[in-house]
């Protein structure tokens, strides 16, 4: 018997992430690299296409181990978690949190006296870092915010004789999980890791540096239309709280901010983490992200970007003067801002809201009178009872990304003015594509689209379009008919006294359209809510 000789894979090169840029270049035939694989998110880091052992160097805290400083990886050995009951939750307090919303109407002594109680009462979860939790502020806002507002809360405890080691065990971090899966791992870890950075500064021992999480499924990203993928957005999120290896978990009911939450859906909400623990098995597994290139620098790169903002916090004076400045306020709203324009434009995705929309859907049958779940720990109002002495603070509005489009949809859907008519011209190879785009596009809105199998000639499409019923056609054909149909079209439509749409932006003709009668253009970079909105006010929706 001849000796084989052993395994290698010596006749393949490993390639360098050069050589792989190079053929991925290739690929984007002079598309740029930047633009097409690299994705901005609104923490405004850059997550590259690809990570390497590279992009590990200089990462100090990659030697540490679960249960062990800086506890990036954890603070405990296991990944068991608790579940958090609403109903049976205590009340922690946090008066930044509600000083933010509004309905602090307490003067801030009096409250940083309850806390002191509290911490010396409460064996654990005696304060919460919950600040921009619900108010559309990123990931880094929200580690920075939340670590400030623990050092100010930690300066007024010791004034009352509390020390750190008295007072640090005692701290719970509140935080949103939303859509971005690694970047909730990657939050935590971070948050962690400062926590432990800031406990050790001021001389607190290693248990209390242990900072203790507990992740709600987030309010911001629930809507009341098409409410049962929110059982998705609900699991998903979740997913990234286990991962990321939070102490405590609140799954939200999918249907609590249409409704007050039935048994079903409470039940479903509690099973959510029943399945990830008891099924899926991932209590067993410790910081499943731990070492992997992106998660890795992904931590990092939040928590340096956390640590600045969190130093520009106390350069201010602290947390309480960078309120009374305005500062957390104006750089979440800033945020905010860019996210509800990318919901707008349909950047950002919101299945069954902005895109997908359920042309038949049915609301949800009332359950009782409100909405929400019956929560004592978490600020989710909003008022105008800051105490006096507070009442100079500005206040963050807590919204829900969908909420615009459900406003607009209810408007839309209770008219008799919402049909739309699709003038699709030509065989189905030339208006499909604009046709199926201009049904998503009013869908969004509640329009209701009336479809056909394409017209022959304009005269064709004018007559069904005027017998239609319809107030709003959207033309759908190509580029290049476009010249061809437009100008003999829209006089007929604009005869019947129609609000003409064109799919596409034809940018060469955009002038002559307009000039022709055209009085809108829908395409990939409308802002669908702002061109919705702006329709059903020409026809008289209110």
């Amino acid at each position: 018997m001849s000796k084989t000789s052993p395994l290698t894979l010596d006749e393949f090169p490993i390639p360098s992430y050069a050589d792989w840029k190079a053929e991925a270049e290739a690929t984007l035939k002079g598309a740029p690299f930047e633009k097409k694989l690299v994705t901005k998110t609104f923490e405004g880091i850059d997550i590259q296409p690809i990570y390497t052992k590279a992009d590990l160097e200089g990462l100090k805290h990659l030697g540490s181990l679960p249960g062990q400083a800086p506890y990036v990886r954890g603070t405990k050995t296991t990944n068991k978690w608790e579940i958090f009951d609403c109903e049976k939750s205590g009340s922690l307090v946090e008066p930044f949190a509600r000083i933010l919303c509004g309905i602090q109407d307490e003067p801030l002594d009096a409250i940083f006296d309850t806390m002191a109680n509290a911490v010396k009462a409460e064996p654990r979860d005696a304060i919460s870092l919950n600040t921009m939790m619900y108010a559309g502020g990123n990931a880094v806002q929200e580690i920075a915010f939340g670590l400030a507002t623990g050092v100010e809360y930690l300066r007024q405890m010791e004034k009352r004789g509390l020390s750190v080691d008295v007072t640090a065990p005692k701290v719970t971090m509140t935080v949103a999980m939303g859509a971005d899966f690694f970047m909730g791992i990657a939050k935590l870890r971070a948050a962690r890791m400062l926590w432990a950075k800031i406990i050790a500064a001021c001389g607190g021992n290693d248990q209390s540096q242990k900072l203790r999480i507990l992740a709600f499924t987030s309010k911001q990203n629930q809507s009341k239309l098409d409410p049962y993928v929110n059982m998705l957005r609900d699991t998903t999120e979740a997913f990234s709280a286990v991962a990321g290896g939070a102490d405590v978990i609140g799954v939200r009911p999918f249907d609590f901010v249409a409704r007050q939450p039935d048994d079903f859906s409470k039940r479903i909400a509690r099973n959510t983490q029943l399945i990830l623990a008891e099924e899926c098995h991932f209590d067993h597994v410790v910081d499943p992200g731990g070492g992997s290139y992106y998660v890795e620098t992904l931590t990092e790169q939040l928590a340096n970007a956390a640590w600045a903002i969190f130093q520009q916090i106390e350069k201010a004076g602290g947390m309480f003067k960078a309120l009374e400045a305005g500062i957390p306020q104006q750089q979440v709203k800033a945020v905010a801002a860019k996210k509800a324009e990318a919901v707008a434009q349909r950047r950002l995705s919101l299945i069954g809201v902005n895109v997908y929309a359920n042309a038949t859907e049915k609301p949800l049958p009332a359950n009782g009178e409100g909405t929400g779940c019956k929560c004592k720990c978490s600020c989710e109002g909003e008022g105008n009872k800051n105490h006096t002495s507070l009442a100079h603070i500005e206040t963050l509005h807590l919204g829900r990304l969908a909420e615009p489009f459900e406003n607009l949809r209810a408007a839309v859907s209770a008219s008799d003015k919402k049909k739309i008519f699709l003038a699709n011209m030509g065989p189905l190879r030339q208006h499909k594509a604009r046709a199926d785009f201009s049904t998503g596009f009013f869908q969004a809105g509640g329009y209701e689209v009336l479809e056909n199998r394409g017209f022959q000639t304009v005269d064709e499409a004018a007559a069904a379009a005027t017998a239609s019923g319809a107030h709003v056609v959207v033309i759908c054909s190509t580029d290049d008919t476009y010249p061809e149909i437009v100008p003999a079209l829209v006089p007929k439509l604009k005869a019947a006294n129609l609000f003409v749409v064109v799919a596409g932006y034809p940018t060469d003709h955009i002038d002559a359209f307009k000039a022709a009668g055209v009085d809108e253009f829908i395409h990939i970079r409308a802002n669908c809510l702002q061109v919705l909105s702006g329709i059903a006010t020409k026809l008289g929706i209110s």
